[in-house]
């Protein structure tokens, strides 16, 4: 019997060691799970930090160049624009000089007030003055200060442009006369100065044209009929001849002007012998009645 109670003694000891060995085995696997489960988590925050860090990443250099092509597209559409709106008037511009090469752009202006008008007058007037008197540089600036209050006053344009003919501003000329025919193309006084600095200047074939509509305007005007004539002859002697009638008429007309110089001399010069010998005359007559 002892050594039966013995022997079962020792299986209960060998199963109470296997059954702590067991939960020492279960107690150690719940702390190796918990532990990786605690690594696994740690490793999943931080791909998951990684991720949103590279997300946020991408997002940014996205909306960066999003930003930029933006930009670029916003300068490109400018700069078409631009273009555009350059070759519109560049080709207006164009437009313009094909109707008419002289003719000015003016560009949109406010109707001037009743007092720059009333102001405007009162310098034409002072210039028109002045103009009688021979004071066209005076003239000259008095109409320029009427056309700042007033840039269509188509008077004094017409006026101005008289005045720089008298300077010998051909030029200036004909660009007042040209821009009061573009706002009034019957002004009779423009066409007749515009005629005159567009034939000082050489410019014979539209000297020409401005006489034929001055003289349809004016068809009763006597001086416009002879200035027409005259520039139609030069006209039908340039178109049979060319050139070289063109210079023998100018070689002509000087030789007229060297004559009536010759002419002007010789008759000084008779008129000062003349002088010379009637006061000998006189001389010897006074000596003769002082010797009686």
């Amino acid at each position: 019997r002892g050594k039966a109670g013995g022997g079962g003694a020792r299986p209960a000891a060998k199963a109470a060691e296997e059954a702590a060995a067991a939960t020492n085995y279960s107690l150690h696997m719940d702390l190796a799970l918990e532990f990786a489960n605690s690594e696994a988590r740690q490793q999943t925050v931080e791909n998951t930090e990684l991720f949103v860090e590279k997300h946020a990443r991408e997002e940014l250099l996205k909306k960066s160049q999003v930003k930029a092509k933006s930009f670029e597209g916003r300068a490109m559409d400018a700069y078409y624009l631009a273009k555009k709106s350059l070759d519109r008037k560049k080709g207006e511009s164009l437009a313009v000089k094909s109707v008419s090469p002289t003719a000015p752009a003016f560009p949109v202006l406010t109707p001037p007030s009743p007092a720059s008008l009333a102001k405007c007058e009162t310098f034409r007037l002072q210039g028109n003055a002045l103009f009688r008197q021979g004071e066209y540089v005076l003239a000259k600036e008095n109409f320029g200060d009427a056309l700042v209050l007033n840039p269509t006053d188509c008077a004094s344009l017409a006026n101005r442009a008289a005045a720089k003919l008298r300077l010998g501003d051909f030029v200036g000329a004909e660009k007042d006369a040209s821009d009061c025919l573009a706002i009034d193309s019957n002004q009779t006084k423009a066409l007749h100065r515009r005629a005159i600095a567009r034939k000082q200047l050489g410019n014979h074939d539209g000297s020409l044209a401005d006489l034929e509509k001055l003289a349809l305007l004016l068809p009763n005007h006597s001086g416009t009929a002879v200035e027409l004539a005259e520039a139609r002859r030069f006209a039908a002697h340039r178109k049979d001849g060319g050139e070289f009638l063109e210079k023998e008429m100018e070689t002509r007309e000087a030789l007229r002007r060297d004559a009536a110089v010759r002419e002007g001399e010789i008759w000084e010069a008779k008129r000062t012998a003349g002088v010379q010998l009637h006061r000998a005359r006189a001389l010897a007559q006074k000596q003769t009645q002082g010797g009686k």
